[in-house]
């Protein structure tokens, strides 16, 4: 029987953010909407979605990518725990990882919802109807550095209607993935190791500008200036911007409070899709406005302490 409940974020990775870091831990789940409800789930049951990748017709079994990123996840989870109990960024390693962010960036409904209001901006039709007519694709695969015909041959001869819909979707996630990958590579990665929780959302990788830059503008992924957060478990985080390069560094509470605040920001680029963070605890560090730090979550309140190591 095939699976039609699936996760944007895998089961494994959620683990990571558990006081206990195994799968039959729990996670404090916060929904950062107006009702703000905040509750303990277990990894199996949070950040998934009903045939979010099943395609209805078509050349392959339903839940064929499905089961594709179930492999990507046995090899994914087995490179997080080494770097994460090791405390260790190679060269390799840090390349892996960054083909795990581009793919946990990609596949999630986040991006879809994203890339949905995108085609309708550039062609004024839902994205249902925007994908019947190849035509409507142009911007798309100038933007994508694809020839249209190859989006043709993958979509409009392999699905018809409502499964037409949902293999583009599919389609995209390869491609997306793929451009992002060289981008992230440019980058200077350090792996930043805390004391303190670091806390996993719904769109966990986080992009912002540094402290005082005067943009008023998002920063988008392409920016040399922006840094990057990802976290990867409890206690520890991918960040770009530090410097060096595969470095390892130990962070302080601070530097925690600021890999959260950047990973829940990153919330607000995907405001059509319900923002969640995922925490090992009820209430967790954030950078606030006026540089303090804060306790966030479920009634949190001001720390009023100016930022200090501890």
């Amino acid at each position: 029987m095939r699976s039609r409940m699936h996760h944007y974020l895998p089961v494994w990775y959620l683990a990571g953010f558990t006081p206990s870091g195994r799968t039959n831990g729990r996670l404090w789940v916060h929904d950062l909407r107006a009702d703000g409800r905040v509750w303990k789930a277990a990894p199996q049951t949070v950040a998934r979605e009903r045939d979010l990748y099943t395609v209805a017709s078509g050349p392959t079994e339903p839940d064929w990518f499905e089961r594709e990123l179930a492999k990507y996840d046995d090899e994914h989870a087995n490179l997080v725990r080494t770097v994460c109990q090791s405390r260790q960024l190679t060269t390799e390693s840090l390349d892996d990882l960054l083909g795990f962010l581009a793919l946990t960036y990609t596949r999630s409904p986040g991006m879809w919802a994203g890339m949905g209001h995108h085609i309708q901006q550039q062609t004024g039709l839902p994205v249902e109807k925007a994908v019947d007519d190849p035509e409507n694709w142009r911007w798309l695969s100038e933007w994508l550095g694809q020839p249209l015909s190859a989006i043709h041959t993958v979509v409009m001869d392999h699905a018809g209607g409502e499964a037409r819909t949902q293999l583009f979707h599919v389609c995209l996630i390869d491609v997306l993935r793929d451009l992002m990958r060289p981008l992230l590579k440019s980058r200077h990665w350090s792996l930043c190791v805390a004391r303190d929780y670091v806390v996993c959302s719904s769109s966990p990788l986080g992009i912002a500008w540094p402290v005082g830059h005067p943009s008023s503008r998002r920063p988008k992924l392409g920016d040399e200036g922006a840094t990057l957060t990802f976290p990867l478990d409890r206690h520890t985080a991918l960040v770009s911007g530090l410097g060096d390069h595969c470095s390892v560094r130990h962070v302080c509470r601070s530097a925690v409070a600021q890999i959260n605040s950047q990973t829940l920001r990153a919330l607000e680029t995907h405001a059509m899709w319900p923002p969640f963070a995922f925490a090992p605890a009820k209430q967790f560090y954030c950078m606030g406005n006026d540089g303090l730090l804060q306790v966030s979550g479920a009634d949190s309140t001001l720390v009023g302490e100016p930022i200090r190591d501890s």
